[in-house]
């Protein structure tokens, strides 16, 4: 059977219309991308709690930048799990704080699909280009009433093990953790290039149980340990890593 396959955007929303033997066919697949030219982007990550959404500190560094009127945010730390998503920045006063407001696309009482994804702009320094998503295990949620459970779908990065107040042979990634059934990743890297040795494994685990803390930002990590032949952490590896986290329900 051949379909063909149009998208529209409509005031109700993003629209796939299919037109077969029986007819058209229409699926509405969420907020109208049309309604607002940033619809599911946010230029960064706020990744602490904003305790005042009438007064966001534009002047303060979040995940490497500075915001100022008219950006779209991603809150992603708060302490009312259902302020979390994106808002707007307002007018900036004279103390450097703006009022955040929802965007018309993620208007508080709206009902939004489990799925909805909002992408991340090039800047940042841990979440850039990163898109995030709802993640919650129902098939929709209320703004500004529900958790969105919003993480990241892919996360990618570099650690160097027994750095700083590191253990010898470890590193620990902070980094937002749906659940323990994460997908990672770890490749030993010399000037960029992937360098593999045959004695050691870089593995999330301590004493041969898996360290890895679900949860938000602040909260969610991973530990990875160089592991020898015998099932020891070699404390004497001081690698660096690329690693890569998947997020999955």
């Amino acid at each position: 059977m051949t379909l063909q396959l149009a998208m529209v955007y409509g005031a109700t929303g993003q629209q796939i219309e299919a037109v077969g033997p029986e007819g058209p066919v229409k699926m509405v697949l969420g907020p109208s991308a049309a309604a607002d030219a940033s619809a599911f982007r946010a230029r960064n990550v706020v990744e602490t709690n904003v305790a005042d959404l009438t007064a966001f500190d534009t002047t303060t560094l979040h995940d490497g930048v500075l915001n100022d009127q008219g950006d779209v945010v991603l809150l992603a730390a708060q302490t009312t799990l259902a302020e979390n998503g994106p808002y707007v920045v307002g007018a900036v006063g004279g103390g450097g704080t703006a009022p955040l407001t929802r965007p018309t696309w993620w208007a508080a009482g709206a009902t939004l699909f489990s799925g909805v994804s909002l992408t991340l702009s090039g800047e940042g320094d841990l979440f850039k280009n990163t898109q995030w998503a709802s993640m919650l295990q129902g098939t929709s949620f209320v703004v500004d009433a529900d958790d969105p459970t919003l993480y990241p779908r892919m996360l990618t990065g570099q650690v160097v093990l027994g750095s700083g107040v590191e253990a010898p042979g470890t590193a620990t990634i902070s980094a937002p953790i749906l659940s323990a059934k994460v997908g990672l990743s770890f490749v030993r890297v010399v000037a960029n290039i992937p360098v593999f040795l045959d004695t050691i494994s870089y593995q999330p685990t301590v004493d041969n149980s898996p360290d890895i803390t679900p949860g938000p930002i602040g909260t969610g990590n991973v530990v990875v340990s160089a592991i020898d032949a015998t099932g020891a952490v070699a404390a004497a590896d001081n690698s660096t890593l690329n690693y890569t986290i998947i997020n999955q329900a």
